[in-house]
């Protein structure tokens, strides 16, 4: 039996203002994958290890001991670059030759296919850069009994399409391959591909997220392969932090207890929490109450978008010792005693009142 790890998509050195995860969440996810590896006899990354082409040097060094590392513990790497870690003129930089892969597929002559023999087991390993859309025609299926296995950042069996970021591996590429399996990055969620019952390739996902939609557990793909066939697969969760959403509908809630409720069953020291209030809102809303959750979370981030009905927004200022407070118990008075004129628009105008008493002005575009 050969074990194979596949991961791809880890996006090292990706800001955190862009996914909502810091780069030593990151890091530390890449650690964990490298430790799996050591229990396994091959590493697969299928692209987007980094976020680009200019690393910090400091992540390159990171990835080369941690590969060194698992080479000298004879696990196998082999890697297929992704639409990040491609140059504007199509060639790969020079940093991925520096961190200790067992086999590059470049682009380069002769690095089309890695063989590999552990077990009684031979595997063949085809594979090239993304964005490469000639590269697949250079690819002929070895005649040698064996498990034959695809590396590519790609789109799996899509249609014709064009302007695409990554190689769109098409039906018809497929069928001409003819290999056993296809181990697939550039595709962010785990996705597994079958055919007649059998399954003939995967995307195991990122590992940690990189979009901020990106919810819930990520996961690398364990799989056995014996006498030439997929024995089994497994995922393995390995993020070392989750990004969830709460979303609310305040028309829809009578208090913010059903706020704190929600957030008491999601806490955790491993989840980025975003919550969003949006809606009319019936109920006074103690945001500082809700902020006090912060400290159960990893990062609770809270975008309150909703509106107070005019009653509730009268309630929260009027009574206040400052200018504001002066004029919400003026409108209150005024609206006791005549109501609002009918030619005002009420949404808008208590819209408005909310954006001014939150912000001290009004800019009539944010209505928009």
């Amino acid at each position: 039996m050969v074990r194979l790890l596949l991961t791809s998509d880890i996006h090292l050195g990706r800001t955190e203002r862009a996914s909502r995860i810091p780069e030593s969440a990151r890091t530390t996810t890449f650690r964990r994958i490298c430790s799996l590896a050591r229990d396994h006899d091959m590493l697969l990354v299928a692209g987007d290890l980094f976020d680009g082409c200019g690393p910090s040097r400091e992540l390159v060094q990171i990835v080369a001991e941690e590969f060194k590392a698992l080479r000298e513990l004879n696990t196998a790497i082999v890697y297929a670059p992704g639409e990040r870690e491609i140059l504007e003129d199509g060639t790969i930089p020079a940093f991925l030759s520096q961190i200790n892969p067992s086999h590059l597929f470049s682009g380069a002559p002769g690095t089309g296919t890695f063989f590999f023999t552990r077990n009684g087991q031979d595997v063949y390993v085809y594979g090239f850069p993304a964005a490469r859309q000639s590269e697949i025609a250079a690819i002929a299926r070895i005649e040698k009994e064996g498990f034959h296995l695809g590396l590519f950042h790609a789109d799996f069996g899509a249609g014709d399409e064009t302007g695409a970021s990554a190689h769109v591996l098409q039906r018809n590429d497929i069928r001409s391959l003819g290999l056993d399996f296809y181990a697939m990055g550039h595709n962010h969620q785990f996705q597994l591909f079958k055919y007649r019952n059998r399954i003939i390739g995967a995307y195991p996902g990122s590992p940690e997220a990189v979009e901020s939609n990106e919810e819930g557990n990520r996961y690398v793909l364990s799989i056995s392969v014996v006498n030439n066939e997929i024995h089994q697969i497994k995922r393995f969760e390995v993020n070392s932090l989750k990004i969830a959403t709460l979303q609310f509908n305040c028309g829809t809630i009578t208090s913010s207890s059903t706020v704190l409720d929600a957030l008491d069953k999601h806490k955790s020291p491993k989840t980025a929490m975003l919550l969003v209030l949006e809606g009319e809102r019936g109920f006074h809303l103690d945001i500082r109450e809700i902020r006090a959750c912060a400290h159960d979370f990893f990062r609770l981030e809270i975008e309150d978008r909703s509106v107070p009905t005019m009653e509730i927004l009268i309630g929260e200022y009027a009574g206040e010792n400052s200018l504001r407070g002066e004029l919400f118990a003026l409108l209150k008075e005024r609206i006791a005693e005549k109501g609002l004129p009918p030619e005002i628009d009420a949404r808008r105008f208590i819209h408005a009142l909310h954006v001014i008493a939150r912000q001290g002005r009004y800019e009539p575009e944010a209505w928009l």
